[in-house]
């Protein structure tokens, strides 16, 4: 009887705490029109009927003028479903509470705006949450894309480590070691061909800073620092949790930080690893933070992660 009503108290928080986060998270997604810099593009394409995004993103639009909606009401629709999302990626108050600084953050610039790539990676990262263990992810990963063909790496990167790591053994694992250091080398090598490539054929404009869009150096400092509390968790003796969300987490920073020349590409899977990062948050405290001994690195992790909110800027010219 105690369980069960445990059981009970727990999911009416579970639903509080989400519903409270995720409306806060939306109401700042529902920002100002003029202002969100894709509406007039998304606008366009629906209005006009030009089809010029993913299948996915393209059949929600087209299930909505079927019934010959608004524009407005489809955009409405699917921030409410990005919401919707979120509520089902975060279901546990912990890591909701965890998410809202980076969910506040990236409320306007990223998942408000960048309607496609968001729904994708959130979508993504469910799919990989619900089927990791799953052949299936070999399907279901790349299918995520239809909503943004930028999450593919993701997928590659999910069915790589379906592939070749036992995940419950973190770093502690010689041959988790040697497919995180071929991963390494390979990201260094395709990253080098291409440079050649671009160069050569006349974009060198895409390498270095000269083409400085999507994420600045501060940015790439600290998924440096992430990358090192992230190493902390695999090497440690306690079980991991979460562990398949903290190996991803691994390859995501690590090809951002590789390729962060690229700035346009290393700047969206900087925002795909801005919604894992609640569960490394998580994983962090339940494996280490516990411990009088990691309380410390557990703390520096949270600051370090709050400390993104130094560079919010929102508009609260909200639309209701």
């Amino acid at each position: 009887m105690r369980v069960s009503r445990f059981v009970k108290v727990e999911s009416i928080i579970s639903l509080f705490v989400g519903l409270i986060g995720v409306s806060c998270v939306f109401a700042l997604m529902n920002y100002d029109r003029a202002l969100n810099v894709d509406y007039k593009n998304y606008e366009s394409n629906y209005n006009n009927d030009w089809h010029q995004f993913e299948l996915g993103f393209e059949f929600l639009a087209d299930f909505f003028q079927f019934f010959s909606l608004s524009f407005e009401t489809f955009f409405m629709s699917v921030l409410f479903l990005i919401a919707i999302l979120l509520f089902f990626l975060y279901r546990k108050p912990a890591i909701m509470l965890f998410a809202l600084p980076n969910l506040i953050l990236s409320s306007q610039g990223f998942i408000g705006t960048q309607l496609r790539y968001s729904l994708a990676c959130i979508i993504f990262v469910i799919v990989f949450r619900k089927f990791h263990n799953s052949r299936l992810i070999y399907i279901l990963a790349p299918i995520t894309s239809v909503f943004h063909f930028g999450v593919i790496l993701g997928a590659m990167f999910a069915i790589y480590q379906k592939l070749f790591f036992g995940v419950s053994n973190g770093l502690k694992s010689k041959k988790n070691v040697f497919f995180s250091l071929a991963f390494v080398l390979g990201l260094i090598l395709l990253k080098l061909v291409i440079e050649y490539l671009l160069v050569s054929f006349g974009y060198s404009y895409y390498v270095g800073t000269k083409y400085n869009v999507g994420r600045s150096l501060a940015g790439t400092l600290y998924l440096i620092i992430a990358l090192f509390f992230i190493v902390l968790l695999l090497v440690s003796k306690v079980k991991i949790v979460y562990p398949e969300l903290v190996f991803l987490s691994f390859f995501v920073v690590i090809f951002s930080i590789v390729i962060s020349d690229f700035t346009v590409i290393s700047g969206r899977y900087y925002k795909l690893y801005l919604l894992l990062e609640p569960f490394l948050l998580y994983a962090f405290y339940k494996q280490v933070g516990r411990y009088y001994k990691g309380v410390p690195f557990w703390l520096l992790f949270l600051v370090l992660s709050l400390s993104k909110l130094s560079t919010l800027n929102l508009t609260f010219s909200l639309n209701f």
